[in-house]
């Protein structure tokens, strides 16, 4: 790499081009799964392959002659993943769905019951629950 400014730049146009495809090979569930930290590509396909065609495509040679990858390319091939992850977060953040509501609400009667939340903690958690559900569904 010439310097830190061309390096993170292909970092950033390696994950866009990884996103990208991974978009158009997992479904939208997949795709919510992965920005919910639940699952990532590697649970529907061969990412790490998808990856180093990617990086290929950018010109990076991922092997040595003795076909093996030096660290600065692992270090690479990591950023460049992390920061698409952190796209599919991004792009695909979780929403608060009824049903999350309805198990908020129940663990802050359960805790309000047992006396380990006053009410006015109570009656506060509660709102924010619910404006956390009307933000996230109201587009």
């Amino acid at each position: 790499m010439e310097n830190q400014e061309d390096k993170t730049q292909l970092i950033k146009n390696c994950a866009i081009s990884f996103f990208c495809v991974c978009q158009q090979q997992m479904t939208k569930e997949q795709l919510i799964a992965w920005g919910k930290r639940e699952d990532g590509p590697n649970d529907y396909m061969d990412a790490n392959v998808l990856l180093d065609q990617v990086m290929v495509n950018h010109g990076i040679d991922t092997f040595n002659e003795d076909g093996e990858i030096s660290d600065e390319i692992a270090d690479l091939f990591n950023a460049i993943f992390d920061q698409a992850n952190e796209m599919a977060v991004k792009t695909y953040k979780p929403i608060y769905s009824l049903e999350d509501l309805h198990h908020s609400i129940n663990d802050i009667f359960e805790q309000f019951d047992e006396g380990k939340m006053t009410r006015n903690m109570a009656t506060m958690m509660t709102w924010q629950c619910a404006n956390q559900f009307v933000k996230d569904n109201n587009k």
